[in-house]
């Protein structure tokens, strides 16, 4: 029936890896909320954290998570010689920079002053957090290489991490979530289930306004925008036809938001013909459509 959703049929090894990339964002979002809570904690602590001159690791980084390891609460840090400080610096790519920022760390550890009884609570609570941080860390590790092996193994999945923007995580996600969909539904059906195709809504007040698809499956739509914002640092094609979309945007409260999702678009086009046809992703014969529409465009306008 007319305006009914086609059900989807998803083999095992979709819904594998649903499940599968599911766990990985519920992990990489639990570790969000334990590093936002340590960064709350070490700016009570040392305040300069918080400056934008502040050289050291940032309190979200791997390498404050190994210096509290080390040293819980800076407790102990601004006795330690330059050299313990350094060697953890070294495994984090400090590189030249490691003594400098070796002596700004423990300046910074001798700067603290807190009363005995709350130093030892204070420890506590960022050894827990620290801890916590490191089981999500080690946890996505371990799903990412499990997720890389189920996508390297799938036909599609293989194409799909060809794109410029898309890595193991996305590609499940794609194969898992849109795949299905696409068996069975058209390349606009499925951009509508995919949140990408903005529709108009005339009633009421909301007359003349554009918003994104409701009901449509946000973890694709992450996906799709995802891919976008990292394909302009590696794509030339996807820069341009991205300003091209700045610009046509000008005057939108959030032209660079309506322009990624324009690009999100072409994106699910692509995607769409890798899933349902036998065609490769061929950077170059890309940039050569792009340039021939160029060329027309020159013309048309001569």
């Amino acid at each position: 029936m007319r305006g009914c959703r086609v059900t989807t049929q998803p083999t095992d090894e979709e819904r594998a890896l649903s499940r599968l990339t599911r766990t990985y964002a519920r992990i990489t979002s639990d570790r969000t909320q334990q590093v936002s809570r340590l960064r709350a904690v070490l700016l009570e602590l040392a305040p300069e954290m918080l400056h934008e001159s502040w050289e050291g690791p940032q309190p979200f980084s791997k390498a404050m998570v190994y210096l509290l390891e080390r040293w819980p609460g800076f407790e102990g840090m601004e006795r330690a010689q330059l050299r313990s400080i350094e060697r953890i610096l070294y495994k984090c790519r400090y590189g030249s920079r490691a003594n400098r920022v070796a002596k700004l760390l423990r300046g910074m550890a001798r700067r603290i002053e807190l009363a005995a009884e709350e130093r030892s609570a204070v420890t506590l609570e960022i050894s827990l957090l620290v801890r916590q941080i490191r089981i999500c860390y080690e946890s996505a590790e371990q799903l990412y290489s499990t997720i890389a092996e189920r996508v390297e193994r799938n036909p599609v999945g293989q194409k799909l991490l060809e794109m410029h923007g898309i890595g193991p995580v996305l590609a499940g996600v794609l194969v898992s979530e849109l795949l299905p969909v696409a068996r069975a539904a058209t390349e606009p059906q499925c951009a509508t289930y995919s949140g990408v195709t903005p529709l108009a809504r005339k009633s009421g007040k909301s007359l003349d306004n554009d918003r994104l698809t409701q009901g449509a499956n946000k973890r694709v739509l992450h996906a799709l925008y995802t891919s976008s914002v990292v394909s302009i640092k590696h794509s030339a094609v996807d820069r341009a036809y991205y300003d091209k979309k700045v610009r046509d945007y000008a005057g939108h409260p959030k032209s660079h938001v309506a322009a990624f999702i324009a690009l999100s678009r072409q994106c699910h086009r692509v995607v769409y013909k890798l899933m349902t046809t036998d065609a490769r992703y061929d950077k170059e014969t890309l940039i050569a459509s792009h340039l021939e529409r160029i060329e027309k465009q020159r013309e048309a306008a001569a």
